[in-house]
């Protein structure tokens, strides 16, 4: 069981991966008319100053990334750090998710160009962990 906040580990389970989150820094949410939402039917509230470290994958292929968001200029900047590299997207958690897995299989195709890597799209709204009801007192 999730006993956020006395322990910063959250774990979450979906179709397609398992989740665990590390909750960094919580962050704050804004004050209207600043605070963004995802787009419905979702509709969460998306912190401000929040960073995760998420580990997700298959149990035979798990990867971890940091994902931060930071308002600039009244706007959330999505961020994923992994591998010493950085990607970045003002539109929205999905889309740097996504950056994210281009950059990984740009990465992998260099290593073995031979190879075919899947197109696999992810849920930025999971890898971010902005569905967590454990962390919305924030």
């Amino acid at each position: 069981t999730n006993t956020y906040p006395q322990n910063s580990i959250i774990k979450a389970q979906t179709k397609t991966y398992s989740f665990s989150y590390e909750i960094i820094q919580e962050g704050y949410y804004p004050l209207s008319p600043i605070l963004a939402y995802i787009f419905p039917p979702n509709k969460y509230k998306i912190p401000d100053k929040y960073i995760v470290k998420t580990t997700f994958g298959k149990r035979s292929n798990q990867q971890t990334i940091k994902c931060l968001i930071n308002y600039i200029n009244n706007k959330p900047l999505y961020r994923i750090e992994f591998e010493n590299q950085i990607v970045e997207s003002k539109k929205s958690a999905s889309k740097v998710a996504n950056l994210y897995q281009d950059a990984l299989n740009k990465i992998a195709q260099l290593k073995n160009p031979y190879k075919l890597y899947g197109s696999t799209r992810l849920n930025g709204i999971e890898i971010f962990g902005l569905q967590l009801q454990n962390i919305k007192k924030v």
